[in-house]
């Protein structure tokens, strides 16, 4: 690529060198196999309402490649398979490859026998299991690491940084190579067993950072859950109707009944396990054909903490603004008491009364109660109802 002004003679320069020079420029990110990123190089308008950034890709070395990308702010399909490989790198050194299956500069026979154990050691760490490396990318001018290894497949990475003794580490696997004991948490768990499990984990990845101890795992695909070591941190998981727990759905059909005055057949459900304002969340959801109905009954407890239909549902603006102020808090108290009893089996008497101003959003507290946060409607319908708190904790 040229650097020149119309004053100056052109200067040739690799994506290494100008990573190298101007490394301290936010957006740049440099890969070993692509070379330089330059992210949001440029900024312009299509028009006033579709700012457009340019992207560049330039190569390691000279004479490669130089790529070009066009980004929009909206989204854009793309209903083409697109592929493209990386050329021979030069003259006279043999390395080519594709994105998918790189030629490496070096291998793991090239590196120092201590280098390679740290490499194994880190990914082990990890992984939870030996994993073959092959690959090895030595370069200059990177921030954080000295040399990248490459699995043999290429499916995972240590990056090292020799200098402070420190990794970087990214590995991808399949659910049946995760190590016994976060498998028997995963299913204990899920209620769910390896084999299904397997069938709906699409993506599984575990990392590591150099700045933390932590070994983060995701799985995605018809599932989402993060852990951290052996802590489940967040999961969101469809369960088959005839797995689900019999007392459950009996307490969300029930209430079903309580709301709407008639039964709904639910006929979807998830569970749901995360952290809400400092507390932890633990929960099926379930829903209707239609999806009008969500219905959240604790997952552990058997206990309904959340029910809305969106039928009734009454959207803020200005003019409601107009109605709800003019509702006192006993006509509120009054309407909402048959629904709180009904659902959440609790006495409003002696329970306070907010309303989020320019909202129909209400927030019932009590000293020695739960809270309760629930929805109304004009005509004093609620369509939304939640307990917020039972001893200190939601579920």
């Amino acid at each position: 690529m040229d650097i020149h002004t119309p004053e100056t003679k052109a200067i040739p320069l690799t994506g290494e060198q100008l990573y190298e020079h101007y490394q301290d420029v936010g957006g740049l990110t440099w890969s070993p196999e692509l070379g330089m990123i330059v992210d949001n190089y440029d900024r312009w308008n299509a028009n006033d309402k579709k700012p457009v950034y340019d992207i560049a890709v330039i190569a390691p070395k000279l004479e490669e490649y130089a790529i070009s990308i066009r980004r929009f702010m909206d989204p854009v399909t793309i209903n083409q398979k697109i592929e493209f490989t990386i050329p021979p790198t030069g003259a006279g050194d043999e390395q080519e490859g594709t994105l998918l299956e790189p030629k490496h500069a070096k291998t793991v026979a090239d590196l120092d026998v201590s280098t390679v154990e740290q490499a194994r050691r880190e990914m082990r760490e990890v992984a939870g299991h030996d994993i073959e490396l092959y690959g090895v990318e030595e370069y200059k001018g990177a921030a954080y690491h000295n040399v990248t290894v490459y699995s043999k497949d290429h499916k995972s990475r240590v990056a090292l940084d020799l200098n402070k003794g420190t990794a970087d580490v990214h590995v991808s696997m399949s659910y049946d190579e995760l190590p016994s004991d976060l498998k028997r948490i995963l299913e204990t768990e899920t209620r769910m067993n390896g084999d299904q499990l397997a069938a709906e984990v699409k993506k599984l990845t575990r990392t590591k950072s150099a700045n933390e101890r932590l070994i983060r795992t995701s799985l995605e695909g018809d599932m989402t859950m993060t852990l951290e070591d052996n802590r489940i941190e967040s999961m969101f998981v469809t369960v088959p109707m005839n797995q689900v727990d019999a007392k459950a759905l009996a307490v969300a059909e029930q209430a079903v009944r309580d709301l709407k005055g008639k039964h709904v057949p639910l006929v979807k459900a998830e569970h749901h396990l995360y952290a809400r304002n400092g507390q932890s969340v633990n929960e099926y959801v379930f829903r209707d054909q239609k999806e009008d109905l969500r219905i959240e009954v604790g997952f552990r407890s058997g206990r309904l903490l959340s029910v809305n239909t969106s039928e009734e549902l009454e959207a803020g603006t200005d003019a409601t603004e107009g109605i709800f102020r003019k509702f006192t808090d006993e006509q509120v108290l009054e309407a909402a008491a048959p629904y709180v009893q009904k659902l959440f089996d609790i006495d409003l008497n002696g329970y306070k009364v907010e309303r989020e101003k320019g909202t129909c959003y209400y927030t019932f507290t009590k000293e020695d109660g739960p809270a309760i946060q629930a929805s109304m409607n004009r005509h004093f319908k609620f369509y939304d109802l939640e307990i917020l708190t039972e001893n200190g904790a939601i579920e």
